[in-house]
């Protein structure tokens, strides 16, 4: 039988990895699937690599919901504000927010445990003391045992508190998005693009080194964090343009 081309092989895996993913979060398996079928790119693939969609809501609209959801502070929008903040403050993707279980988080050390995007060991991440308080506000409200899943479901039709699915912070993003009346759509990946994007503004303002954005983001390449600056570009350019040219004082 002839070897089945790469693309396909990889379609499997991830099928499999899937599978294993639904049977783990409804009980069936205590496990996860650690397979990487991914091909890591080099640093001239990745630079012409096909373009993709990097927009996020932008910084004002993250900011706006956050202060809605503290002000009202039911269980489920302490729940919620915890996850946004993970996901922009952080620079989470999805599926390390919400594999995220109670046991990784080290409220004295201000620090959480993840499995990052193609990792097959656990890797400890320090939080901002915004993000800790989130998640201790939601872990002081969170209904169950002090165990399991950080992240739990809280509708009506759950008579366990299980864990939090993709598709549940997909659906609860774009939620909150109408909640405040943002006319587009928050996703999971876009809060992570926003929070790459102001971390270049950030660092351009400062004088901070590139690389420092490439670590925030966890990125294997720096041609990947690279494919931000064309999102940035407008106010990097004003940082740029705001940058002395001599040692003379000016006039």
């Amino acid at each position: 039988m002839a070897a089945a081309p790469e693309l396909t092989l990889r379609r499997r895996i991830s099928t499999l990895r899937n599978f294993c993913r639904f049977a783990h979060e409804s009980g069936a398996i205590p496990w996860l699937l650690a397979v990487n079928s991914r091909v890591r790119r080099t640093d001239e693939e990745a630079l012409h690599a096909t373009s993709r969609d990097m927009s996020g809501p932008p910084e004002e609209v993250i900011l706006k919901l956050r202060d809605a959801l503290a002000v009202r502070g039911t269980p489920e929008d302490l729940r919620d504000l915890a996850i946004i903040d993970l996901h922009f403050y952080r620079c989470l993707r999805r599926a390390e927010v919400i594999r995220l279980d109670v046991g990784d988080v080290d409220v004295e050390k201000r620090t959480i445990k993840i499995r990052g995007k193609g990792k097959s060991v656990m890797e400890t991440l320090r939080v901002t003391g915004p993000t800790m308080a989130s998640i201790q506000k939601w872990l002081s409200v969170r209904p169950g045992l002090r165990k399991g899943p950080l992240f739990i479901r809280l509708d009506r039709a759950s008579r366990e508190f299980g864990r939090l699915s993709d598709s549940g912070v997909y659906e609860m993003l774009a939620r909150r998005g109408k909640w405040i009346g943002y006319k587009g759509r928050i996703r999971p990946h876009g809060l992570r693009h926003t929070s790459i994007t102001s971390a270049i503004v950030r660092a351009a303002k400062v004088g901070r080194a590139f690389a420092s954005v490439q670590k925030f983001a966890r990125h294997k390449s720096s041609a990947t964090t690279s494919g931000y600056l064309n999102k940035a570009a407008i106010e990097v350019q004003e940082v740029m343009e705001d940058l002395p040219t001599s040692s003379k004082p000016s006039p």
